[in-house]
């Protein structure tokens, strides 16, 4: 009986909205143990109000069969109310049975979502609470996928810094195979430039050496003493990787005879490659003639080689001056060949110089001055091996 103004209010409302209305939960005479919504549909007739259609509804049937549809949420605890936001009126466990309504205790554990929507005109609360700390579980897959992405960024880099160091490598290894075949063109270049310009040196000591009156013989005896000197003169010239050659290494038995019989005196210094071959001649041919004609042929011969640099000259002058004495009468020579040649022509030619030669009776004097800066190695000059026999 007491439910009879909640349902005239419910049935007003009806009226008055032309919508559908319900009561709040209620007990009813026909179900006295269980709450229950009476719902009012309103029913007009020519715009004149007719009545009202109404269906009563146990709260538990009703919302069990709404909340669990497949489409509702799995491992919930579903708590619905109404009128009273503070007392539930029905409880749907995370297993999906109906539990009697209770309020929500707090805890820290629980995680709760709230919904609202409104049934037959009146509000409907729908609270969800998971037995599970979201926030923390969220925290945790966000700092699970950081670290993953982390992780993925890191790998990413150490591949990209890996490609970026393989492609500098390759290109530093280009570069380096490209530098190798550009020097190993240099090489070739230069070395064909002295094979062909030895060999010129070469003909041109062969050719010359055929003076007339001489036998087939002599000609080769002295082609290879000649040839010899030069081969010695280059073999120091490889040594020092055909930069400079020391002038006192060129005074040795290596390259001149009887070169322990030759007193020596004077500074030394660095020639150039191309001076370094027309001083290896030079000595070989004055030694090799003071060994046939000169001082050297007797035991009381004496060789005397003095030279002298002058920096303080401008330009700065290299002076050599090669005597002989104690040997047999010195006779002016009446044949030029290859040795007259070489001391009166190609040799000053070659150190850009004029020399002195004298045959005087007590013993043969040779003189050359040349500019220093002719014969003298530079290191910051590459030079190539030249001289000239024309």
């Amino acid at each position: 009986a007491g439910s009879f103004p909640e349902r005239l209010d419910a049935i007003l409302i009806a009226r008055g909205t032309r919508k559908i209305s319900r009561t709040r939960p209620l007990r009813l005479v026909q179900a006295p143990d269980a709450n229950a919504l009476l719902i009012y549909a309103p029913v007009f007739k020519n715009e004149v109000f007719r009545g009202v259609l109404g269906f009563g509804f146990k709260v538990d049937r009703l919302l069990t069969g709404a909340l669990t549809t497949p489409k509702s949420a799995p491992g919930a605890d579903i708590r619905v109310m109404s009128d009273n936001v503070e007392t539930p009126i029905f409880r749907l466990a995370a297993d999906g049975s109906p539990q009697p309504p209770s309020t929500i205790e707090p805890d820290e554990g629980i995680t709760i979502f709230e919904r609202h929507t409104e049934f037959a005109g009146r509000p409907l609360f729908f609270i969800y609470s998971v037995k599970r700390n979201l926030a923390r579980e969220s925290f945790w897959r966000g700092m699970l996928f950081a670290g993953v992405s982390l992780a993925i960024s890191i790998v990413t880099i150490t591949l990209l810094g890996f490609m970026i160091n393989r492609a500098v490598t390759l290109a530093g290894e280009v570069r380096s195979r490209r530098s190798a075949e550009d020097r190993l063109k240099v090489v070739i270049h230069e070395l064909n430039h002295r094979v062909r310009n030895v060999l010129s040196v070469v003909q041109a000591v062969v050719r010359l050496s055929f003076t007339p009156g001489y036998s087939l013989s002599d000609v080769q005896k002295t082609c290879e003493g000649r040839l010899q000197a030069l081969a010695n003169a280059m073999s120091l010239l490889t040594a020092s990787d055909w930069r400079s050659v020391s002038f006192r290494n060129l005074i040795s038995d290596d390259i001149i005879p009887f070169a322990d019989r030759i007193a020596t005196s004077g500074p030394d210094f660095a020639l150039r490659p191309r001076s370094a071959q027309t001083f290896a001649l030079l000595f070989y041919e004055l030694a090799t003639n003071a060994a046939k004609h000169g001082a050297l042929s007797v035991a009381a011969g004496k060789v005397t080689l003095d030279w002298q640099v002058d920096r303080t000259a401008s330009p700065p002058v290299f002076r050599m001056h090669w005597r002989e004495s104690g040997g047999p009468k010195v006779e002016t020579p009446t044949r030029r060949g290859f040795g007259e040649l070489l001391v009166r022509r190609i040799a000053p030619r070659d150190v850009a110089g004029h020399a002195k030669v004298e045959y005087e009776p007590e013993g043969f004097s040779y003189e050359l001055e040349a500019a220093l800066n002719e014969i003298e190695y530079d290191p910051r000059q590459a030079e190539k091996p030249e001289i000239s026999m024309a």
